[in-house]
């Protein structure tokens, strides 16, 4: 019945939205995260999501929207999931919210004082038209209530509209190992384009919503990077350590502790109770790449018994001003200071030290014994 309708509803008489429209506004959709990914330094390649379902079902070079509707139609026969059709089904509903947005915006349009020419008047009632047919299909032939939800969310983050996303695909009924082969490309994909449009508090939700099997089996960069990002900072340690097994641990703590130090984290992390290995990890990006800055440029020299670098200053550099021959130490540049396991801690002073705190005590203890007398 869905091919039928299909058949009927998206006819030849579309390709001029195509052209005109759909074409140009995924394409422009693609340079963005492109740019997006680069800015971010990002290890994956971010394309929308629509495309991920065509490429994975169809072949690699399939994208979305495509040159013409005769290729579009050799798409929608070609999508298949089990007996479940929910890929033609997601085809569907993308055009459908495709035309309403396109529709929406020559709605905006008209109410600002532009002309609407006759021809694109005809255009825009059959589009109007068209619409109205395909938006009654989903109810007409039963589409599952998770189905119409996690089109209608994908269809959202590949148009950047963040809270209608967030409400679709928060679904808990929706599950991507039901549909797809690899959940966890898939969930990726989500996270990092969440997290390169600065939306890193939904990139973490949905990291946590969708979470696949077997997520703690590989280390997850992107999201340890989220965890910190959001100062989670024992949780991130938390999913660091899970990994202490691995042979390729040494890198992994190094690139946590690099990415605590991108965030300005370093004291922070400092601050945790760290084993033997984590403290001589951070020790070693403490002395070598936040090493303080000696002015005078002269050969290095212990401070409070931990090594001092030599370092050039630059021109342009905050502290190379008319400070002489003074070294800057790391607590004057608010830098954390190494660990040493040999050193006693001790606590700060409180207001219970304090003489007025001493005062206090003593006349309460002075009238209580007056009492007693």
């Amino acid at each position: 019945m869905l091919d039928k309708f299909v058949a009927q509803y998206v006819s030849e008489n579309l390709q001029w939205f195509f052209d005109k429209y759909l074409k140009d506004h995924y394409n422009r959709r693609r340079a963005t995260l492109l740019e997006h990914g680069k800015r971010h330094e990002l290890k994956q390649e971010l394309i929308p999501i629509i495309d991920y379902v065509l490429k994975t079902s169809i072949g690699p070079e399939a994208h979305y929207p495509p040159e013409t509707l005769n290729l579009w139609h050799e798409y929608y026969h070609k999508l298949s999931s089990g007996y479940s059709q929910v890929f033609k089904q997601l085809l569907v509903i993308y055009l459908k919210h495709d035309l309403a947005s396109y529709l929406s915006i020559r709605e905006r349009e008209s109410t600002t004082g532009r002309q609407t020419r006759t021809k694109d008047k005809h255009e825009l009632e059959y589009l109007n038209t068209t619409l109205d047919k395909l938006s009654s299909i989903p109810q007409t032939l039963d589409f599952k209530t998770s189905i119409v939800k996690m089109s209608t969310g994908f269809w959202a983050l590949d148009n950047d509209q963040a809270a209608l996303m967030l409400s679709c695909l928060s679904d808990p009924f929706i599950d991507f190992s039901n549909h797809f082969e690899s959940p966890r490309d898939l969930t990726h994909l989500i996270v990092a384009t969440l997290y390169s449009t600065d939306n890193q508090r939904l990139a973490l939700h949905m990291h946590r919503t969708h979470r696949y099997d077997g997520w703690g089996d590989e280390y997850d960069e992107l999201y340890c990077r989220l965890l910190i990002h959001s100062r989670n900072l024992s949780e991130a340690l938390k999913y660091e350590r899970m990994f202490g097994d691995q042979e390729n641990h040494q890198d992994i703590l190094r690139t946590f502790i690099e990415m605590c130090s991108k965030f300005d984290l370093t004291k922070a992390l400092n601050r945790l109770h760290l084993s033997i290995e984590e403290e001589s990890a951070l020790n070693e990006l403490i002395t070598d790449v936040q090493s303080p800055v000696n002015i005078s440029m002269s050969q290095s020299r212990s401070h409070h018994g931990h090594r001092q670098s030599t370092t050039t200053p630059s021109a342009s550099h905050p502290l190379n001003t008319s400070f002489g021959q003074q070294n800057i130490s790391r607590e004057s540049v608010g830098m954390a200071t190494p660990r040493n396991r040999n050193v006693q801690l001790f606590r700060k002073k409180s207001f219970n030290d304090s003489p007025a705190k001493n005062t206090r005590l003593a006349k309460k203890k002075k009238a209580i014994e007056s009492t007693q007398k």
